[in-house]
């Protein structure tokens, strides 16, 4: 990934390292596990950054787009 690139810059000021421990207690136990909050802000972030508004194709983007993984702090082998 470039080292000007927009992602790049946002990552040096976005810590939501700890955002799991404050958002706990609104979370089920039951039923499927709940999103990640961290990767769902992230995700969120390079929609609002990039002008992708449709979350079906936010999801196939960050699938798809290096950089998006990367920010968003997934396996980039997929």
């Amino acid at each position: 990934m470039p080292n000007d690139h927009l992602l790049r810059s946002i990552g040096w000021f976005v810590d939501l390292s700890d955002i799991r421990q404050y958002l706990t207690d609104f979370y089920s136990h039951t039923g499927r596990p709940s999103v990640d909050p961290e990767l769902l802000i992230r995700m969120l972030l390079v929609g609002y950054c990039f002008g992708i508004r449709s979350e079906r194709q936010l999801c196939e983007e960050v699938h798809l787009n290096l950089a998006y993984r990367w920010f968003c702090r997934l396996d980039p082998s997929g």
